[in-house]
C-alpha cells in the first residue's frame, strides 16, 4: 500500500509544523521546516516570538496537495475550541504528482470575528487533520494568529498568484493567495537609462531618456521577522503577478536583499528595491475596473449546468453572481 502523502508548498500564507514533531538526542539544530521560531532560539538569543497578523475582512486561502482524503482545516482558539472549521473537497489532480489531488480552503476572517462572542484576537491557530480519524490521523498546527477588528498601522498587504503551476502550487485553479507582513514603503527612487549625443563642439543632446520608479520595500518593524518570513517573502517576489497595498510590484533588476539587525535577536528587518511593473507616465481612472490589473477578462458559465464547480462547500466566501 502506498503511503499517504500531503504536500503543503511554502508560498501558502501560513506554515504548519507537526504536533508530533521529535528530534533524535544527537541533533541539536531545530530546522524551521520541523519547529516553529520560538522553538528555535539559542540560549544565548532574547527570548523572542512571532505572531502573524491578518485584518477581520481578509480572507485566508491554502492549497496543498494530497494522495488520500478526508483533510479538514480548524481555526482553533487558545483553549483549542474550534471556531470555524471548512472540509477541503478533492479538486483537479494534480497532473505535477501522480496519485494526488488538489485541495483548497478558504477562510472570511470577517465572519469568524463576527460569529465569535469571545473573540480574542491574538488567540487563534490553524490546524489540519489529515486523514480518517484514529491513529492514523496526522495533524498539522501553524503559530500563532493576531485578527485584528481594527486596520494595523504600519503593515503590508501582499497579494500573489503566477499563471501556471509554481514552486508546487497548482495556481491553474484560479487561486490567488494573501498576506500580511508589518512594513513600509520607502522613498521613490528613479532607474534611469539615457543615450546621449554630442556635436563637434561637445555640445550634450539628448537622443533617448527611459526611467522607471523603484521603490525600497521595507519589510518588519522594529522588532524584525523571523526566517520563515523572510523565506516567504522571498518566495513571494517570485511570482509573477504581485501587489503590494494593491501596486504591482516586481523586484528591480540586480536587487538584493539588505538586512538589518540587532545582536543577540534573531529576528531581523530587511528591504529590498521593487519597481512597478506597469512601466506608465501617465495617471489612469476607471470607475468599473481596477487600472493596476494587466488584463481584464470575463468569462460566462452555461446556467445549464449543474454541481458546485468552485468547491463553495470549502469556503466561507460568498460568491457574487452578476447576471445581464
Amino acid at each position: 500500500m502506498a503511503d499517504n502523502n500531503i504536500i503543503i508548498p511554502e508560498l501558502n500564507p501560513i506554515t504548519f509544523y507537526d504536533v508530533e514533531r521529535t528530534q533524535l538526542d544527537k541533533y541539536f539544530t531545530k530546522h524551521m521546516e520541523q519547529w516553529k521560531f520560538h522553538e528555535r532560539l539559542y540560549f544565548w538569543e532574547e527570548r523572542q516570538n512571532y505572531i502573524q497578523i491578518w485584518q477581520k475582512e481578509e480572507i485566508v486561502y491554502l492549497q496543498f496537495s494530497a494522495n488520500f482524503d478526508p483533510i479538514n482545516v480548524k481555526l482553533v482558539d487558545k483553549y483549542g475550541r474550534v471556531v470555524f472549521e471548512q472540509i477541503a473537497l478533492i479538486g483537479m489532480p494534480n497532473i505535477y504528482e501522480p496519485g494526488h489531488y488538489c485541495f483548497e480552503v478558504a477562510f472570511n476572517l470577517g465572519d469568524i470575528v463576527a460569529g465569535d462572542p469571545s473573540f480574542v484576537s491574538d488567540c487563534y491557530f490553524f490546524i489540519i487533520e489529515a486523514g480518517p480519524t484514529g491513529p492514523t490521523m496526522k495533524t498539522y498546527i501553524s503559530d500563532r494568529q493576531y485578527i485584528s477588528t481594527t486596520p494595523i498601522a504600519n503593515s503590508l498587504l501582499l497579494t500573489y498568484s503566477h499563471p501556471y503551476y509554481y514552486k508546487e502550487v497548482m495556481f491553474e485553479t484560479g487561486i490567488e493567495f494573501q498576506f500580511r507582513v508589518m512594513g513600509s514603503w520607502g522613498r521613490l527612487e528613479k532607474a534611469r537609462n539615457d543615450v546621449f549625443y554630442r556635436d563637434q563642439k561637445y555640445n550634450p543632446t539628448t537622443i533617448e531618456s527611459r526611467s522607471s520608479k523603484r521603490w525600497p520595500i521595507y519589510f518588519g518593524d522594529q522588532g524584525g521577522l523571523p526566517d520563515d518570513i523572510f523565506n516567504l517573502i522571498d518566495e513571494i517576489l517570485g511570482c509573477r503577478e504581485v501587489t503590494i497595498d494593491n501596486r504591482l510590484m516586481t523586484v528591480a533588476d540586480g536587487a538584493k536583499f539588505e538586512f538589518f539587525q540587532l545582536e543577540k535577536l534573531r529576528k531581523r528587518a530587511f528591504k529590498i528595491d521593487m519597481e512597478a511593473s506597469l512601466a506608465r507616465n501617465s495617471r489612469r481612472f476607471s470607475l468599473n475596473v481596477d487600472t493596476e490589473k494587466r488584463l481584464l477578462m470575463s468569462a460566462m458559465v452555461s446556467r445549464k449546468v449543474f454541481g458546485d464547480l468552485a468547491n463553495q462547500g470549502s469556503s466561507n466566501t460568498v460568491p457574487t453572481i452578476r447576471v445581464e
